[in-house]
């Protein structure tokens, strides 16, 4: 009976010493599996909301004029605007609505209000900086003879005026998600463009098949040479213009914030030790490599060169490259 008993203790230590290893193994094989962000830090987390990313800077709301800024954290309500056309540009959230333009930074430090003196209600920004920003205003779109141009400065006064050029289309062409450029350009005929600074009302002309704005207010302006090839003007002023002699045409969709040769890459991988939930992983591969995985959905909002903002489930976070 004793040596029964005994054998019977023996063959369960052994039996909880097997079990303890295979629950080893698979804690091991879990902390294995499981994918982990990589090469980031943490910055920062703010609740989400309802919206979408403008010009790789901002999350703009649906329902409210309210932004989260995309790389301080900052959230910004306008309560006493309602509705309205919204655009960010200049490190500014800018409204326009009716006959009106309202304005405020991402930081809270400046807001202004501006009226269109001519009281129309055809109203567009059409470029920003920090300083100062050009209005077009129509009394009727298909007569550009009744547009004026207004510059307006950084405390949301008028201090310049500019009649619109009456070879040019009333067909302001900014891309709200793209973000506003920092100076105006408007095609004029032939294939040439106007270029307006926004604190002096300066212009100039180029010759462009096709522009676009990057999301920092970058303007690019591209010409198609006989070759196949483009000839791209580009920066962020009328005075610091740079054009390459000849050179690949670009793609006005190129992800921003990516380095020559990097790919942002999402998937969702399967947990091998727990094949019913799902890891969600956002990475960026070539020269470095960047990963942030997470059990809620991942949507990328901004990359730069010092981190990336993403919405991960109810929360949005920031986080720096520390590779």
């Amino acid at each position: 009976m004793r040596d029964e008993f005994r054998g019977s203790w023996v063959a369960g230590k052994w039996s909880a010493a097997i079990i303890a290893g295979v629950l080893v193994a698979l804690g091991l094989l879990a902390w294995v599996t499981t994918p982990r962000s990589q090469g980031v830090r943490a910055q920062w987390e703010a609740p989400a909301f309802a919206g979408r990313a403008v010009a790789d800077r901002a999350l703009v709301a649906d329902a409210e004029n309210k932004v989260l800024d995309l790389v301080s954290g900052r959230t910004i309500t306008l309560g006493s605007v309602a509705g309205g056309e919204r655009q960010i540009g200049g490190e500014r959230l800018l409204i326009t609505h009716g006959s009106q333009i309202d304005a405020a930074r991402l930081d809270a430090t400046q807001r202004w209000t501006w009226n269109d003196p001519q009281g129309n209600n055809t109203l567009w920004v059409l470029a920003t900086t920090r300083a100062a920003t050009i209005a077009l205003s129509c009394h009727s779109q298909t007569e550009p003879s009744s547009c004026t141009l207004y510059g307006i400065g950084a405390d949301g006064t008028t201090s310049w005026t500019m009649p619109y050029p009456s070879t040019t289309d009333v067909n302001p062409t900014a891309a709200h998600l793209a973000g506003l450029p920092e100076f105006a350009v408007l095609p004029l005929d032939a294939g040439t463009v106007m270029l307006i600074d926004p604190a002096t009302s300066r212009t100039i002309l180029r010759t462009a098949q096709e522009t676009w704005t990057a999301p920092d207010g970058q303007v690019f302006l591209q010409d198609i040479l006989q070759n196949g090839r483009c000839r791209v003007t580009s920066g962020r002023s009328i005075d610091a213009l740079t054009t390459s002699a000849s050179a690949p045409c670009r793609s006005r969709s190129e992800q921003a914030g990516l380095r020559p040769g990097e790919v942002l890459r999402r998937e969702t991988a399967r947990v091998l030790w727990f094949p019913v939930s799902r890891r969600h992983v956002v990475e960026i591969t070539g020269g470095r490599h960047i990963r942030v995985a997470s059990w809620h959905e991942l949507t990328v909002l901004r990359t730069d060169d010092d981190g990336m903002t993403v919405r991960d489930g109810d929360s949005v976070v920031r986080y720096t490259f520390t590779s």
